[in-house]
């Protein structure tokens, strides 16, 4: 349930600049701008809807796990060194871009 004119709340700029920052089009059409403002216009529509429920009652943390830290298994790092170089050796021979034995990945701030 969405009102007309949600997809006016998000402007094609705006579009256009998340499409870039989250690495679908660098250059997205006017068709991409459209389909994509009326769905972010439906999702803030909908949590428009969701910030009209009454939650006056209800804790911050209802619903977060009530077991005490102390009961849970305590943290064991692996000691299998074998094992420890052999999934590090397939991660990096199994990545798309590397530099020696260093991941490289796109960085996201940049334009």
């Amino acid at each position: 349930m969405t009102s007309p004119s949600s997809s006016s709340k998000i402007s094609a700029a705006a579009v256009r600049k998340v499409a870039l920052m989250a690495r679908l089009d660098n250059n997205p059409s006017d068709e991409f701008v459209a389909k994509f403002q009326k769905q972010l216009g439906d999702i803030l529509a909908h949590v428009d809807q969701l910030s009209s429920v009454d939650t006056s009652g209800i804790s911050p943390t209802d619903g977060i796990r009530t077991i005490p830290v102390s009961n849970l298994r305590p943290d064991q790092p692996d000691t299998d060194q074998a094992r420890y170089q052999r999934v590090r050796s397939n991660i990096i021979r199994n990545f798309p871009h590397k530099q020696g034995d260093l991941l490289v990945v796109p960085g996201i701030f940049e334009e």
